[in-house]
């Protein structure tokens, strides 16, 4: 299984960490409270920062749902290590599953398969995946003039949950705010609550189906269900889902009937 750990920041300047799974002390050296509160550029080596930088901007004007980030992350022990970030923009937030991984297993690639964009910071070599660009300092290498927005889009509400992999009703172990006017839940009082309890009867086989593909391959899953709100009645929703070692990350917004 891959070393990997869950991660969400906050939409500061800084990016101030807010939540990390224990797992994190697998492939940093750190535990949670040692890094939850500070800026998530800690870790970052000085070099790769305005490439860092560069890439936070453009996935914040794009609101990507899913990009693949490789850069490096360094550990307690002042080690620099190659790592994958599989980042969601997820309203006021920005969640991750990092990983200590080879960017050309299988996983890896499929991840990439299901990414909007593949990122690497300076000295990645660009073109492992197709549609890969690249960040040299302060600016984007080799990313189709087209494709780069003129202005900020408007985001998406998004909500996100932490879900517990090990328990078959998928606990939630965690929900952010906006979750109380996208899908109609508390997110207080929803922690610790089944996530399996908000899928449509008629949906939930193949959601769980798909989040255990998910769990099984590290891959990512994007799918539509219809949300059982207990305020909104039923709402359709797409879902992505990723997976770290000791968690899950699913965000979810409003979709179109299918």
């Amino acid at each position: 299984m891959e070393r990997n750990f869950i991660a969400i920041y906050d939409l500061s300047p800084e990016r101030k960490i807010l939540y990390l799974s224990d797992s994190v002390y697998d492939v940093l050296g750190y535990t949670p409270d040692e890094l939850i509160g500070q800026s998530g550029f800690c870790l970052i080596p000085e070099e790769e920062l305005p490439g860092m930088q560069t890439y936070i901007l453009y996935q914040e004007i794009n609101d990507s749902i899913i990009s693949l980030l490789y850069g490096h992350s360094r550990t307690k022990t002042n080690q620099l290590i190659p790592i994958e970030a599989a980042a969601s923009c997820c309203y006021n937030m920005v969640t991750c599953v990092i990983a200590q991984v080879d960017p050309n297993s299988h996983s890896a690639k499929a991840r990439a398969a299901a990414a909007e964009s593949v990122v690497y910071i300076d000295d990645h070599p660009n073109g492992m995946f197709k549609g890969a660009w690249k960040v040299q300092g302060s600016s984007v290498k080799e990313l189709p003039d087209p494709d780069i927005p003129t202005e900020p889009i408007k985001l998406e509400p998004r909500a996100c949950m932490v879900l517990n992999r090990f328990t078959r009703k998928l606990t939630i172990m965690y929900c952010s705010v906006p979750a109380s006017f996208i899908l109609g839940i508390n997110p207080t009082k929803c922690t610790g609550g089944s996530f399996v309890s908000y899928l449509h009867p008629e949906d939930s086989d193949y959601v769980v189906q798909e989040i255990d593909r998910v769990k099984s391959t590290s891959c990512v899953a994007q799918t539509k269900f219809r949300f059982i709100s207990p305020t909104k009645g039923v709402i359709p929703v797409s879902l992505t889902v990723t997976a770290s070692c000791d968690g899950l990350i699913a965000v979810l917004q409003s979709a179109a009937p299918s």
